[in-house]
């Protein structure tokens, strides 16, 4: 597996045994600003990678950005090998509109083309589904493989427990809504908890993960908060993965808020695994993956994306039924282990890797 360091200016190559039979490299990342910066020189080690190492196949994630797309290409025209490309998110009517006029450009020819050189294509969504039905790939091509959830780490815990370890207040109800990127979704779901606080003033809402926001969006984030009532309000700020379990053991509800976007509707949450797994009732907007999970499975409430009022009632509704939120929480957990779990998703994975090299014997 080839990546990139995490940190913004580094130059070094590492390599990382993570355990039997797999092994991690890590490339270099210079970040400057909003742009990666050090993105050709990523293009230029990938390629390098796929031009000399050993391999049956190769599946090649973020696709559209020209790090990723040229060694795809390598793969396909150079060496000659099968090829899966993973779409994860939505680049032509989506995050390519952030980008200047010649990368917006590349990312829309990359997105619209490559799909025909690959054997096949995973998609985390139907609406990715869609979006390469719609530039003329065959369906017969396109798998739908998820996000997962990680129900060996983070499993359902008993309330009280986990608010005595994290040192919060034992009676008030609690709303979590965790993440690290927000944009007009987090003041559609602030509008919302200051309803529900009007209804019932004991009720918390903790912020878990670094909230990436302009400094126009936090200081909106902090007249709202102060509208709202600052007692209300907790920030936690980023934890380390070993604390969320507890935080989601603490909530009595988990908001996930969604915009309605294309960007959004072709996304397949993390969090929402995480959320699954933790057993808590999920109160959400109606968009893209999230609406089918939880409608699917019966294991969330969804309300329409441009109404605050329904999204508060339902958190409401979940407080005051606590055999309603009891049920919630064991159905999330269900589908979790059932539908979602990090082995499960593996298998179809591994299912479509042997079907893509019978088909090129």
């Amino acid at each position: 597996m080839i990546t990139v360091s995490n940190k913004d200016f580094d130059l070094k190559i590492r390599k990382k045994k993570i355990e039997k039979g797999m092994e991690l490299t890590i490339l270099p990342r210079i970040k400057f600003s909003q742009y990666h910066t050090g993105h050709t020189l990523r293009a230029f080690l990938n390629t390098l990678f796929v031009l000399i190492k050993s391999y049956d196949l190769a599946h090649v994630f973020v696709f559209p950005v020209h790090p990723m797309a040229i060694p795809a290409l390598a793969v396909k025209l150079l060496r000659r090998k099968p090829l899966v490309i993973d779409g994860d998110d939505l680049w032509h009517g989506g995050w390519a509109n952030y980008h200047p006029w010649p990368v917006k450009k590349q990312l829309e020819f990359c997105e619209d083309k490559l799909g025909f050189l690959a054997d096949k294509i995973t998609v985390v969504s139907e609406k990715m589904k869609s979006r390469f039905l719609e530039a003329g790939i065959k369906k017969e091509k396109i798998v739908k493989i998820p996000n997962g959830a990680n129900v060996e780490e983070i499993k359902p815990m008993e309330q009280k427990l986990a608010r005595k370890k994290l040192k919060l207040d034992e009676q008030n109800p609690l709303v979590l809504v965790m993440g690290h990127t927000y944009t007009e979704g987090l003041f559609f779901f602030l509008k919302a908890f200051a309803k529900v606080v009007k209804l019932n003033p004991k009720v918390k809402l903790l912020f878990l993960g670094k909230m990436a926001l302009s400094k126009e969006g936090e200081e909106r984030v902090k007249k709202v908060s102060q509208e709202i009532g600052t007692e209300n309000i907790i920030f936690v700020g980023e934890k380390s993965f070993k604390e969320v379990p507890f935080y989601l053991g603490a909530a009595d509800i988990l908001a996930l808020p969604m915009e309605d976007n294309p960007i959004e509707e072709a996304r397949s949450p993390m969090r929402l695994g995480d959320y699954l797994a933790s057993g808590r009732p999920i109160v959400a907007n109606a968009v893209g993956e999230v609406k089918n999970v939880l409608l699917d499975f019966n294991c969330g409430l969804v309300s329409s994306p441009k109404d605050s009022d329904e999204f508060a009632q339902n958190i409401i509704r979940v407080l005051e039924d606590k055999k309603l939120a009891k049920s919630l929480g064991r159905k999330a957990r269900k589908t979790a282990e059932d539908i979602l779990a990090w082995s499960c998703i593996a298998t179809d994975l591994e299912k479509v890797y042997f079907q893509v090299l019978r088909e090129r014997k």
